[in-house]
């Protein structure tokens, strides 16, 4: 991914140069893992290694074959997780974009409608705040009217983006929408260990009820 490990090329400020990368990668990944399934998980902030690893300890109480294909956390160079797991005899693949500058969420929504092969989208901690959005506000219209599934988990305190402004923005958005609200938690404490658990849970609990498997 741009700006990752011995990548040659450097994150974007505005993120849309990384949109295109995350397409690139899931249209390798449909033609050479044989894969038509992708749901796209976007975090806005860094994601944690320990959230990588929750993900695949819970996967066995889900009966999930969980593999790592891409790993790079070099916060400041850009990153991005890749994971992808088998359920009936084809694979789902979860992207967890972060192009270094706090982009994973828009990116990620940004992407949605430019692979078919996309069912859903998650996000953790969309900016869809009056300040946030006069860096990422031209990222928002891709996702609110895609009308595939959508979930956005959001801290009550978030920082970003409140409470409101998440209602008043999805109000208007096409397509199913789910939100889980976290109360009393920060943006940046979402990012923290104790919840790792819970943010697996949510995303695997949002694609068997709401995608299906």
């Amino acid at each position: 991914m741009r700006g990752a490990g011995k990548s040659t090329g450097r994150p974007s400020l505005t993120g849309f140069a990384e949109i295109k990368d995350v397409i690139a990668v899931c249209k390798w990944v449909c033609e050479n893992l044989s894969s038509d399934r992708i749901l796209l998980v976007g975090f806005f902030s860094r994601i944690s290694l320990a959230l990588a690893y929750a993900l695949f300890n819970l996967s066995i109480n889900w009966d999930l074959k969980i593999c790592f294909l891409s790993l790079d956390l070099n916060y400041f160079s850009g990153s991005c997780i890749l994971f992808f797991y088998e359920t009936a005899g084809y694979l789902e693949i979860l992207v967890c974009p972060n192009n270094g500058k706090g982009l994973g969420a828009p990116i990620a929504g940004s992407a949605v409608d430019g692979i078919k092969e996309v069912i859903g989208y998650v996000s953790i901690g969309y900016p869809f705040g009056m300040f946030a959005s006069i860096l990422f506000g031209r990222h928002h219209k891709g996702i609110l009217k895609s009308p595939k599934p959508k979930l956005f988990v959001m801290g009550t305190r978030d920082g970003f983006t409140s409470v409101k402004q998440l209602r008043k923005k999805l109000s208007s958005a096409a397509g199913r929408v789910e939100t889980h609200l976290i109360e009393g938690t920060s943006h940046f404490q979402m990012e923290g260990a104790e919840f790792d658990n819970q943010m697996v849970t949510l995303i695997l609990t949002f694609h068997l009820i709401f995608i299906g498997i």
